[in-house]
């Protein structure tokens, strides 16, 4: 059975939004699951450090593929491109040198012919992961292929999105912000500062585009479906928690679209309790682009009640709001260090901007 929960506050413009609906990850499913196309930069700066954090990485990553016993058609599929492209597995990564230059346009070209072979009506998750710039072709050239990747996947009606881990802190932000926007759906840039936490990101990333589930919902009196992007949490359904802005209280059933099954839903509308206001202060920091946001944030959340009925009834759900508590001053703290190294003029802009972008996602 699904289930649609629904949490508002007059003091907030959107409202938090939770779903479970059954899933099941089978043959039958299968076009819901995603398609994943790692793109793996493997020119020469990458070598040394970074390239051996790249196939631990993808060692991992392999590991767990084994273990999942998956069909070989969802196997994960892998480019490698320098100056050259290649089509290879996961597997060799191992064996394979990082050396050349960055050749963009053809590795685009590639990812097009691949999306083709996999066919327009599977679900493409593409992961990028480069550490520069196109060092062969003119900015024309790469704008053009850029702009033939997108129509292609636009024409071709496609459900595809493209992640991003950029490296290193003078890498082409520009090009980070379009690659994650080559996509129907705008990916995840994640951004790694040197060789620290390469590894780790490219991991959770994987993890991440491996497990997630996109199903379609219709609100009442709406025409247009919206889109939701929900987590396989077991063998058997998917949960999925987003911001919605609604007009008023939901009374009437939400229509839920997942492959070939559709499910009608009464929402439950409950009040906003301490994680709400957690979930809402974070959702804010995301967006924190000031120094005066980032001390409103931080003044609102000290003053955010821990302990009392308003936390929840369980230990379980009080033990959660105080993680959750300390991910978001984790995040606040690493604000307040970059606005800092931003006041002294030891942080570049690329790197600013980088590092408050890959915090979006640290939660």
């Amino acid at each position: 059975m699904a289930s649609c929960t629904i949490v508002s506050s007059e003091d907030f413009a959107s409202s938090l939004v939770k779903f479970r609906v059954p899933f099941r990850g089978d043959k039958k499913n299968e076009d819901c699951l995603s398609r994943i196309i790692l793109v793996i930069d493997r020119s020469g700066s990458m070598a040394g450090g970074p390239w051996k954090q790249v196939q631990a990485a993808v060692q991992a990553i392999d590991e767990m593929n084994q273990k999942l016993s998956r069909d070989p058609n969802l196997e994960p599929i892998v480019i490698t491109y320098n100056n050259t492209v290649s089509i290879t597995d996961l597997a060799s990564i191992a064996k394979t040198q990082a050396d050349g230059s960055t050749d963009f346009v053809k590795v685009f070209q590639q990812v097009q012919k691949t999306v083709k072979e996999i066919g327009v009506d599977k679900r493409i998750v593409i992961m990028f992961m480069t550490d520069g710039c196109d060092s062969c072709n003119s900015p024309n050239a790469i704008i053009d292929a850029q702009t033939k990747l997108q129509m292609f996947f636009k024409k071709s009606n496609l459900n595809c999105v493209v992640h991003v881990i950029g490296y290193s802190k003078d890498h082409d932000l520009n090009m980070m912000n379009t690659l994650k926007s080559l996509g129907t759906t705008e990916g995840v840039y994640r951004y790694a500062e040197g060789s620290k936490g390469l590894d780790e990101k490219f991991r959770e990333l994987f993890e991440f585009a491996d497990l997630t589930v996109e199903f379609s919902i219709t609100l009442p009196n709406v025409k247009q479906p919206i889109k939701i992007t929900g987590e396989m949490v077991d063998s058997d359904h998917i949960e999925s928690e987003c911001w919605l802005s609604l007009s008023e209280n939901i009374k009437q059933p939400i229509e839920i679209a997942i492959g070939n099954n559709t499910y009608s839903v009464v929402p439950m509308l409950t009040e906003p309790d301490t994680m709400f206001i957690l979930k809402s202060l974070s959702k804010r920091t995301s967006d924190v682009k000031t120094q005066k946001q980032l001390d409103q944030i931080q003044s609102e959340l000290q003053q955010v009640k821990m302990f009392g009925s308003g936390v929840g009834g369980t230990k379980a759900d009080r033990q959660l709001a105080m993680e959750l508590r300390g991910e978001l001053q984790t995040r606040l703290d690493a604000l307040h260090s970059i606005m800092a190294d931003i006041a002294r003029g030891t942080l570049n802009q690329t790197a600013a901007l980088a590092k408050m972008n890959d915090l979006r996602y640290a939660d």
